[in-house]
């Protein structure tokens, strides 16, 4: 591995590591590059999809895709990344058998033909368990057939090369102590050279502490390599754009755990905003302070230009597990704009609608400029969805002002009370998520208030306008 330039983390990667569409080869050496450029060390190619990784992985790659990994761990060893191919042998796996043994370890060799230094043995997210009648007479547990399996590739590999790291994903990844006693059995029977990864608490952890990795660690024999399942967002988290700051991991974690790796997000280029920030902690965990990071991040990637549209539409595509809270300062707005309509406030002399309006237009135009003037081509097209999203949330909110700003006796007619239900569906039907979606209980508002058949202005009847709750950071139902 290549060493580090900071005394904190040494290690300091990511991984390619997600369900879903995995990257083009180009895609994946502009990644290497950039990470290169902001102090990362390690790239771990394990797409979930790459059936050749996983769900066919005894079946060789195509001379074709060899030779596009060749170029790629050329460009990672340009950059001073160490390239790690890890393998998911997880579909029928006779755990005892020779020829299983000679599969996985075959595989491995191409890559280490063409420049590969480190490799990784993948079982998370499978059921545990012996399938064959060898595997049973001889192993005890599950848990004990699969050390003996990583055990057997690590002497295999100390014997290719002894400077080769071998990087682990155990069935048991997460959690809290008391772990799961599979997860003892593994540990204690595992080599302890092996490096075992860690998620922290949860799958998607809000923080990881010392105290969750050095339980780890007394329950497997070693500290851990943190595998970060942020800024990742496959699966039910697709929908979602994490483009926050990395946040809630603890300073001293360097001093407890062998390395550090953040799983990417389905967008490569979206992606270098939030390891922007992990890159400045990896490297200085002390001195980090992830509002100044992200704010460093978004105008490295927007420039001089772009950086204030760009800032504002990332404030709205935040949610994740380490940003579970509704956006600001668009909820703050919305909340404020909401008690004003119920203290009985004219919506056309409401400063807080006035602010809101503003603020409105104000993404309204951010979306327009980042559509038309953000420099990287290639983010553009990734965000598209989200401002397509975005777009339709403020539609929404700018003809909700404007209808409540008519406040005129008979207004469902007047004041478009019917585009206001046509482009709540057209926002409820999006397929992104974004923070656009507080400004949900501002246009039910003035949707209630037109089944009363009340003027804005005066005061609304209890069993006709909704009471005042909380902004949800739930994604909207379309009932």
């Amino acid at each position: 591995m290549s060493g580090s330039d900071a005394p904190f983390f040494t290690l300091r990667g990511v991984i390619e590591g997600f369900y879903g569409p995995f990257y083009s080869a180009s895609q994946r050496q502009g990644l290497i590059r950039f990470l290169g450029e902001h102090g990362f060390n390690l790239y771990i190619y394990a797409p979930k999809n790459d059936r050749c990784h996983r769900d066919d992985w005894r079946k060789p790659y195509s001379g074709e895709d060899m030779a596009a990994f060749a170029e790629t761990i050329a460009v990672a060893g340009e950059a001073r990344l160490t390239f790690c191919y890890a393998l998911s042998p997880s579909a029928g796996l006779h755990l005892a058998d020779a020829g299983e043994f000679a599969a996985i370890t075959t595989k491995l060799h191409a890559f280490y033909q063409i420049g590969a230094r480190a490799f990784g043995l993948l079982m998370d997210d499978v059921t545990p368990r012996l399938i064959s009648a060898e595997d049973a007479r001889r192993y005890a547990s599950p848990a004990a057939a699969q050390a003996d399996l990583c055990n057997r590739v690590y002497a295999w590999l100390q014997e290719l090369d002894p400077a080769c790291p071998l990087f682990v994903c155990p069935t048991d990844y997460a959690g809290r102590a008391p772990f799961p006693e599979t997860l003892h059995t593994f540990g204690a029977l595992l080599h302890p050279a092996i490096e075992l990864f860690y998620t922290g608490p949860d799958v998607c952890s809000s923080e990881i502490t010392v105290a969750d990795v050095d339980a780890f660690a007394a329950a497997t024999g070693r500290p851990p390599v943190i595998w970060d399942n942020y800024p990742v967002n496959d699966l039910a988290m697709a929908p979602e754009l994490h483009l926050g700051p990395l946040r809630g991991r603890e300073t001293t974690l360097y001093a407890h755990t062998r390395g550090y790796v953040a799983n990417l997000m389905l967008q490569p280029v979206a992606s270098q905003i939030p390891l922007q920030t992990t890159g400045e902690y990896l490297r200085a965990p002390q001195m980090y302070e992830p509002s100044a990071a992200w704010d460093r991040a978004l105008y490295t990637t927007a420039g001089p230009s772009s950086h204030a549209a760009l800032r504002r539409f990332a404030e709205t595509s935040l949610f994740s597990a380490l940003y579970p809270d509704p956006p600001e300062p668009l909820a703050t707005l919305v909340t404020a704009t909401l008690a004003s309509l119920r203290r009985g406030e004219q919506a056309a002399e409401s400063s807080a609608v006035h602010t809101l309006n503003g603020y409105l237009a104000t993404l309204t135009q951010d979306c327009q400029s980042l559509r038309s003037d953000l420099e990287d081509e290639l983010l553009r097209i990734e965000i598209r969805p989200w401002l397509d999203a975005l777009e339709a949330w403020l539609a929404l909110g700018r003809q909700t002002l404007a209808v409540l700003s008519a406040g005129l006796a008979g207004w469902p007619a007047a004041s478009g009370a019917g585009a206001l239900g046509e482009l709540r569906r057209a926002a409820l039907a999006q397929p992104c998520r974004t923070g656009g979606s507080v400004l949900l209980p501002l246009a039910d508002y003035a949707l209630a208030a037109a089944v009363s058949g009340r003027d804005f202005g005066t005061e609304r009847r209890a069993e006709a306008l909704p009471e005042e709750e909380a902004i949800s950071t739930e994604p909207p139902t379309t009932s």
